[in-house]
């Protein structure tokens, strides 16, 4: 037997890296799908300004509140769809989209506060910290697709997707602990547990303005060309967050031993 690889070894960083293979793919789809959205999003109201560079910025920002507090986040997702969904309905025949976002901001925000309040030992307040480590690494790797996508042309989206966000994943795992750190005695855990509420149902209801339009276009008004494209690039964003959260998991398997204790 190898002295080097020993075979118990072997098997244990193998299962360790299909686990977080798999949690990490599923983080990687919620990247794809942050992705995709804010994409379609700023080609319409941001048309000056690289698509690539915004939607990888908040997708990596947005991804990052949302993995601060898991807990939270299941909290406030079944309820911003129940909002989604009764907003969707009287609005009626058009979905007016900055209501929409409004009126699920305000119940993430009300659901994480409370949370806050009452979750004395939750790691909520570290949110801010982690933030700010999937925003650092959201603009750093952007940047470098923007320039990626500037001397390639027609580089595939599916594997920019893919690849930022195995890059943006590696950069957030060695910021997020010095942020922690660095931040550590700033515990506003009430404000953290808010601004993750609501991000969390913000992005719920974004998700849901996209799939109910693909059933019923007309209600999505002047919005249909934007959220026809972003339809039409999901399965590229899903896959692409799912090969690159996925492998990034993997190559956390092997090579970091223990699990960030954040």
């Amino acid at each position: 037997m190898n002295p080097y690889f020993p075979a118990d070894q072997v098997a244990r960083r193998s299962r360790e890296a299909i686990i977080r293979g798999v949690i990490w793919a599923f983080i990687g789809t919620l990247y794809g799908l942050l992705f995709v959205i804010f994409y379609g999003m700023a080609g319409y109201a941001l048309p000056e300004v690289s698509p690539v560079l915004v939607a990888g910025t908040l997708s990596a920002s947005i991804a990052a509140l949302i993995y601060s507090s898991m807990r939270l986040a299941s909290i406030v997702a079944p309820v911003a769809s129940l909002v989604s969904i009764f907003t969707i309905i009287i609005h009626g025949q058009t979905i007016h989209l900055p209501s929409l976002v409004v009126v699920n901001a305000l119940v993430g925000l009300m659901t994480g506060t409370v949370f806050g309040m009452l979750a004395k030992h939750s790691r909520v307040y570290r949110a801010h910290a982690k933030v700010v480590a999937g925003v650092i690494a959201g603009i750093t790797v952007s940047i470098v697709f923007v320039l990626v996508h500037e001397v390639f042309a027609a580089f595939p989206l599916v594997l920019s997707i893919a690849l930022m966000c195995l890059l943006t994943g590696a950069t957030y795992v060695i910021l997020a602990p010095r942020c922690v750190r660095l931040f550590d005695r700033f515990r506003p855990q009430v404000v953290n547990g808010a601004v993750v509420g609501c991000g969390t149902s913000v992005f719920v209801g974004l998700v849901l303005f996209v799939m109910v339009t693909g059933v019923a276009p007309e209600v999505s008004g002047s919005l249909d060309d934007v959220t026809r494209q972003i339809r039409e690039l999901m399965p590229s964003a899903f896959l692409g967050g799912l090969l690159g959260g996925g492998l990034a998991g993997v190559a956390s398997g092997w090579l970091i031993r223990e699990w960030q204790d954040l």
